[in-house]
C-alpha cells in the first residue's frame, strides 16, 4: 500500500493535520498503531494538553470498556438541569484535551457533553486502529443509554471531519435526536481521486489493498448511504476554502438528505478547526441554536430555490449566468430575518449573497458558474446596514483576525499562499522563495506605524504579526529592490516584530486551516532574531546579542539542530564569536 495514498485519505480529513506541534513535556506524540494502514493514518497523542479544571470546565473522568474489553477514557461535561447530552466524535490526531472548545460551547447552552479518547488516544488503552474507530463510537453511545440511562432520542451527536462519517453512521443505527457534521467527505471519491493520482496501474499489491480498505471498513461509514437512514435533523456545515477536503463532498450529502437539515457553507472559513475562530460568536449561536431546536421539534429553516436559470455565452471563462431565486422565511414578529444566501458548483465557484427576508424575497444574481448547488441559513449576530444588506457582527477576537488575515492576504496574493509560508513552522518560507511576489506600494514606514499595536490584540493575533513581520524582515532582496527607491531594505521590520513577540512561547497555541499549533515556533522568526544578535554585537552591545541568541534557539523548531549552547552564547562577545550560519538555515542566510 502506498503510505503517501492513506495519509491523504485520513490525514486530510482530519480535524487536525500531521503539523501538529507538541506542548507539554508529558504529551507523547509517538504512540503506536496496529497496522501499516493505522500508523499512515492515525496520529494518537498520550498525555493532555489541558484538562477541564485548566480552562474552568465543570467536568468528570469516566471511563467505559469497548468492543476488545479496552478501557476508553473521557470527559463528561456536565450542565446544570441539563436532559439532553451531545457525543462528540473528533478526528484522528490528538485527543480530546484539544477538543474543549467544542464542549465550552454545547455546555453553555445547557447540554451535558461526552469527548472520549478513541482506543490508543489519550488515556485510553489499547492500540490505535482504524478498524476499532466506529465500535468505539458505538461503545460511547452504550454507555449514555446504559450508564447515563439516556434515551436515545435525548442525545446528539457532533462529528468533525472523520469523526464526520462516524457520526452519521451512528446516527443511522440510533434514533438519535440531533446530528451535526463538519466538513464531511466521501471517503469511497477520495480513495478513487487519490489513487488515480498516486497508485500506478501495475501495482497490484496497492490496488489490492484498496479494494480491501473499501470493503472492510469505507462501506461501513459511508456518509451517502447512510445519510438515507438518518431521521433525526442534520446540520451540515463545511469551509468554503477547505484546502483538504473541497466542500463538494458536503454539498453532495446534503442533497442526499431528506429531512430536516441546516446547511451552512462558511465564507473565509477552512477545514476545521479554524471555524472555531473566523467568527466564533456566530459558529456558537448556530450550533447552539440547532441542538435546541432539533431536539425540541422546532427545526424551521428558510428555504430557497432556482426559479430560472440563463446562460449567456461569451467565451467560456466569461460566461455569465443569471438566476432567479425565490427565499422564503417564516417569522412571527413579522421582522425581516438576516440570511446569507450561497450558490456554488463541485468545482469550486461560490457566491455569497446577504439580504434581509420577511415572509418571501425575490432575488436576481449573476455568477460565472452553473450553480449546482443552493441553501440559505438565517444568521443571528448581525449589523444591519440598511433596509436590504447587513455584515456580521465578529467578536474582537475574529475582527482582529479577520484584520490580519486581510493584510497578510494583500502582501502574499492570496490566502493559500500566505498559509502556504505560514505552514510548518515557517520552514516551508524558504523552499519556494522565486515565487513571493513583489511587495505592495502601500508597505512603507507610514505602513509600518499604522499597525495595531501589540497591547490592543489578543496574544493569539498578536503573535500572528510577529511571524508576518519576521517574512517581511526576510524577504528576498530582489523583489525588494524591484522598485527604486522604495527604502524597504531599511524599515525595522525586525525591530518592530520584537514588540508582538509572545511572553511565554511554550503556552502559545494557535489554530488554522486543518492546523493545530502548540507552542510558538517559527524557523522565520528564528532567522530575523539571529540577524538582529548579528546587528547588536556590530554596535557593541553583547548583553542584547546574548539575549536574542537565546530567544533565537527557544524560537528554532525542534527538528532545527543548532550550534548553539548556552556555554555557547555566554562566550559571545563579539561578531566574530557568532557561527557564520546556524542549523538548517545555513544555506538560506543571506
Amino acid at each position: 500500500m502506498k503510505a503517501r495514498l492513506l495519509l491523504f485519505l485520513f490525514v486530510l480529513p482530519a480535524l487536525f493535520s500531521s503539523r501538529i506541534s507538541g506542548f507539554a513535556a508529558e504529551i507523547d506524540r509517538d504512540r503506536p498503531t496496529s497496522d501499516p494502514i493505522s500508523d499512515a493514518s492515525l496520529n494518537p497523542w498520550k498525555g493532555d494538553f489541558r484538562t477541564p479544571a485548566d480552562v474552568g470546565l465543570p467536568a468528570e473522568e469516566i471511563f467505559f470498556d469497548n468492543a476488545s474489553g479496552h478501557r476508553l477514557r473521557g470527559w463528561l461535561f456536565s450542565a446544570a438541569g441539563a436532559k439532553k447530552t451531545v457525543l462528540f466524535c473528533m478526528g484522528n490526531s490528538g485527543n480530546i484535551s484539544l477538543m474543549m472548545p467544542y464542549a465550552r460551547i454545547l455546555q453553555q447552552a445547557g447540554f451535558e457533553v461526552l469527548l472520549f479518547d478513541y482506543q490508543g488516544f489519550g488515556n485510553s488503552e489499547g492500540i490505535a486502529s482504524v478498524t476499532s474507530l466506529l465500535s468505539d463510537c458505538q461503545c460511547a453511545m452504550t454507555f449514555l443509554t446504559e450508564t447515563r440511562h439516556r434515551q436515545p432520542q435525548d442525545i446528539g451527536i457532533f462529528g468533525v471531519s472523520l469523526g464526520s462519517v462516524l457520526a452519521l453512521r451512528l446516527a443511522a443505527e440510533y434514533p438519535v435526536g440531533a446530528v451535526a457534521v463538519e466538513d464531511v467527505f466521501i471517503p469511497d471519491q477520495e480513495v478513487d481521486r487519490l489513487a488515480a493520482r498516486y497508485v500506478k496501474q501495475d501495482d497490484t499489491l496497492a490496488r489490492l489493498a484498496l479494494s480491501t480498505l473499501k470493503a472492510v471498513f469505507l462501506q461501513e461509514v459511508d456518509p451517502l448511504r447512510n445519510i438515507k437512514n438518518v431521521a433525526a435533523p442534520v446540520f451540515f456545515l463545511h469551509g468554503i476554502n477547505d484546502w483538504l477536503l473541497p466542500p463538494a463532498g458536503t454539498m453532495t450529502v446534503a442533497a442526499a438528505c431528506s429531512g430536516p437539515k441546516r446547511v451552512w457553507l462558511m465564507d473565509r472559513t477552512g477545514h476545521a478547526p479554524e471555524s472555531l475562530e473566523v467568527n466564533e460568536t456566530e459558529y456558537t449561536a448556530q450550533l447552539q441554536s440547532f441542538f435546541r431546536q432539533a431536539f425540541a421539534g422546532e427545526l424551521q429553516e428558510p428555504t430557497v430555490e432556482i426559479v430560472k436559470q440563463q446562460q449567456h455565452f461569451w467565451r467560456r471563462e466569461f460566461d455569465r449566468h443569471e438566476l432567479e431565486l425565490c427565499v422564503r422565511c417564516e417569522t412571527t414578529d413579522r421582522q425581516p430575518t438576516c440570511v446569507q444566501v450561497v450558490l456554488a458548483d463541485q468545482r469550486g465557484g461560490r457566491r455569497f449573497v446577504r439580504c434581509q427576508v420577511r415572509g418571501e424575497t425575490r432575488l436576481h444574481i449573476e455568477t460565472r458558474f452553473p450553480a449546482t448547488h443552493v441553501s440559505c441559513v438565517v444568521f443571528h449576530d448581525t449589523n444591519v446596514d440598511s433596509e436590504q444588506s447587513w455584515t456580521p457582527r465578529l467578536s474582537s477576537f475574529s475582527a482582529a483576525l479577520d484584520t490580519f488575515r486581510r493584510t497578510a492576504h494583500r502582501l502574499f496574493g492570496s490566502e493559500r499562499a500566505c498559509e502556504y509560508y505560514f505552514a510548518r513552522q515557517g520552514q516551508l518560507f524558504y523552499t519556494k522563495p522565486g515565487f513571493l511576489r513583489r511587495l505592495p506600494a502601500e508597505v512603507n514606514a507610514k505602513w509600518l506605524q499604522q499597525l495595531p499595536s501589540a497591547d490592543s490584540l489578543p496574544e493569539r493575533i498578536r503573535v500572528r504579526y510577529a511571524g508576518l513581520l519576521a517574512r517581511l524582515d526576510r524577504w528576498p532582496r530582489r523583489p525588494l529592490q524591484q522598485r527604486p527607491g522604495n527604502g524597504l531594505g531599511d524599515l525595522p521590520f525586525a525591530e518592530k516584530m520584537l514588540e508582538y513577540l509572545p511572553a511565554q512561547p511554550d503556552e502559545y497555541y494557535e489554530i488554522g486551516n486543518a492546523r493545530f499549533q502548540l507552542k510558538f515556533r517559527d524557523a522565520v522568526v528564528a532567522h530575523s532574531l539571529m540577524e538582529l544578535a548579528r546587528r547588536r554585537l556590530r554596535q557593541y552591545k553583547p548583553q542584547e546579542a546574548r539575549a536574542l541568541l537565546a530567544l533565537h534557539v527557544e524560537l528554532l523548531p525542534e527538528e532545527m539542530p543548532t550550534q548553539l549552547t548556552p556555554e555557547r552564547i555566554a562566550s559571545i562577545s563579539v561578531i566574530q564569536d557568532l557561527p557564520s550560519s546556524d542549523g538548517p538555515l545555513q544555506n538560506t542566510l543571506p
